[in-house]
């Protein structure tokens, strides 16, 4: 057993830690240097390993111990200040500092990892070399959790979840690649119940790698979870929706715009039976469609194209009526006008003072720009540039005269629309001279006390 003043002299370790210590084991023989103890200890708990001088010989500057692990990992070294140590054991290993007048080159390891588990040896540079001590060390751990941050050799890292159709839909594929030891493989539903298995593949080449396969029976959120139960590791994949019967996932919808006219895409994944897709406004009426692509590999991948005939908010309405299943889209904006989006305002620094930069993108018909201060008066523009690829973009720029808050405003006369922009504040006067001016001020004024000290 340990004395208990170990733990008394450490300010380190809580005085409870005499409890905690696990200390067990036995004496195994190296026919080419000393003795080996093996020490096991649960995860969690402090552990103390033993070393010490010949004959109590004091540790001093010219008396120096160094531990290491596995002959690579610096564990603790007096020779170097400890400045080698091992990140993995920085803040958790010290010695026993008012012991080693007498010798002891102890240290305690606290908070004990699973990757802990190794041989270590404490060496007496100056010494014999065969003056060490050598210990095996175990750490057992207690509870399943994640260990990918733990280092510890084969954990497998979080595995891939994907839905299948293979001849008829409703199938999940987990898989997981580089793990040892050999795990455990399950898919679960979002109740955390198990979904028993259809088929395993493993495959091994120094580490395991396995494609699992499970029928789902219900709609709903799938996941896996993958157990290495000797190294204490449990790892759960993200989630995928999946379906007995195909059932097609929330349609993608965005306008996009061509030679003819402003449109509404609608794309569907991954839907089996064939679903019906249409594209409605906000009153919820249809709007027909003007083009249509369907292509098929187990399940059906569908776009369909809609003309914008009035400015609206439109969604994407997807129908499976064989398995009695309907989902739509967000809402998405758009105008058969090429409406102007909100303009962006922002104020630059010129050599002539300070400018607001107002800029419209993506608008047609094309919009007349100004910039107003807050009290809606126009200001003067100082410059205009306009591009044009289909719609127009512009860039206005317009010179400050005074300190206020300026805004965009933007119309486009022939659909009856006007936006402006969110409000800044802009000033004529460059901080930067302000500043300097003061500073120059604050200088004179210092140089005028200093002349009247020395009259």
């Amino acid at each position: 057993m340990l004395n208990p003043r170990v733990c008394s002299v450490m300010e380190l370790l809580p005085l409870v830690c005499l409890w905690v210590l696990t200390w067990s084991g036995g004496i195994s023989a190296d026919p080419n240097g000393p003795l080996i103890r093996k020490i096991i200890v649960a995860e969690e708990n402090a552990i103390v390993l033993n070393c010490s001088t010949s004959f109590g010989a004091s540790i001093n500057e010219g008396n120096t111990f160094k531990w290491m692990k596995d002959g690579s990992k610096t564990v603790y070294d007096t020779g170097t200040e400890n400045r080698n140590q091992d990140q993995e054991f920085k803040g958790r290993v010290f010695p026993f500092t008012d012991k080693l007048q007498s010798g002891n080159a102890s240290i305690v390891i606290n908070k004990t990892k699973v990757a802990d588990s190794g041989n270590y040896t404490c060496d007496f540079p100056q010494e014999d070399p065969s003056r060490r001590s050598k210990i095996e060390l175990t750490v057992h751990c207690t509870t399943l959790k994640d260990r990918t941050e733990e280092n510890i050799p084969g954990t497998c890292p979080t595995p891939a979840i994907r839905t299948l159709n293979i001849n008829d839909p409703g199938h999940v594929e987990c898989k997981v690649v580089d793990a040892s030891p050999k795990p455990e493989v399950e898919v679960r539903d979002s109740t955390g119940t198990r979904v028993p298995a259809k088929e395993e593949k493993v495959s091994e080449n120094g580490n395991y790698y396995i494609v699992l396969t499970a029928v789902v029976t219900m709609e709903g959120y799938y996941h896996c979870v993958v157990k290495q139960s000797e190294i204490c590791h449990q790892i759960k994949s993200p989630e995928t929706y999946a379906s007995p019967h195909g059932t097609c996932p929330t349609p993608v919808i965005r306008h996009v715009k061509s030679n003819d006219g402003v449109h509404v895409e609608c794309k569907v994944v991954d839907a089996s039976p064939k679903p019906e897709v249409e594209v409605r406004d906000s009153s919820g009426t249809r709007v027909p469609a003007k083009e249509e692509k369907v292509s098929e590999n187990g399940n059906y991948y569908i776009v369909l194209t809609a003309n914008v005939p009035k400015e609206d908010n439109y969604h994407c309405v997807v129908k499976q009526s064989e398995i009695c299943h309907q989902i739509k889209s967000p809402e998405t904006y758009a105008s058969p006008h090429g409406t102007c989006p909100t303009p962006v305002i922002r104020h630059v620094k010129s050599n002539d003072g300070v400018d607001l930069e107002c800029k419209v993108v993506d608008a047609s018909p094309k919009p007349e720009v100004e910039v107003r201060d807050s009290s809606g008066t126009r200001v003067p523009d100082k410059e205009e540039k306009v591009s044009e690829n289909g719609n127009d973009y512009i860039v206005l720029t317009a010179v400050v005269t005074m300190e206020d808050y300026y805004h965009c405003v933007v119309e486009q006369s022939e659909i009856c629309h006007q936006i402006k922009s969110p409000e800044t504040y802009a000033s004529p006067h460059d901080s930067t001279l302000k500043i300097s001016a003061n500073g120059g001020l604050l200088v004179f004024l210092v140089l005028f006390l200093l002349l009247l000290d020395l009259q």
